[in-house]
């Protein structure tokens, strides 16, 4: 199938190719085709995709936090109405509770528009996985160093001037090493 339209420049041929499917699985031509967000905005809005919405307000969500805070966050899980951040380390956990958790809290109620799925969220709260928390109180092994026995016997010739610093401090290492041969 194939349209002509008359133009100012003369008569000009447009083939009709399918572009779109409408609602009713029926194919529309000369519709423009919806760009990629467009798309996925469509099927975000569908009941069976409420967790990949609500998984990336989240994503935009982990965009406002602190760098540092960024880089020690494992994930972030939704639950009873609350949002619990796991994290790597404790000390930017404890960090996270203390000054950013209402700031976030407030964030989310007041940009309704940008994160509906999260408004029925009440608290959020910041936390550290037990393999993480075990992994750092693990006792450590202290590497020891041995100790090696003094092979010299404090047999050398010091060729520094006898009145200097470091003739006397030769000598003082000659002596160390001839008293622990003792």
């Amino acid at each position: 199938m194939s349209k002509v339209r008359r133009t100012s420049f003369g008569i000009k041929r447009i083939s009709l190719i399918p572009t779109a499917i409408n609602t009713n699985n029926k194919i529309c031509y000369n519709h423009p085709m919806k760009n990629s967000q467009t798309i996925i905005s469509n099927i975000l809005k569908l009941p069976t995709f409420t967790k990949l919405k609500q998984q990336n307000e989240i994503a935009k969500l982990k965009i406002t936090l602190p760098l540092s805070i960024k880089n020690s966050l494992l994930f972030v899980i939704p639950r009873n109405h609350q949002l619990l951040f796991a994290f790597k380390n404790q000390v930017i956990c404890n960090e996270f509770n203390r000054y950013h958790t209402k700031k976030l809290l407030d964030f989310i109620q007041n940009n309704s528009t940008l994160f509906p799925s999260l408004l029925q969220v009440s608290g959020v709260k910041g936390y550290v996985p037990h393999q993480y928390l075990n992994f750092h109180f693990q006792t450590q092994k202290i590497f020891i160093a041995p100790a090696y026995p003094e092979r010299s016997f404090g047999i050398f010739t010091n060729h520094c001037e006898p009145n200097s610093n470091l003739f006397k401090l030769f000598e003082e290492i000659r002596s160390i090493i001839i008293n622990r041969h003792d």
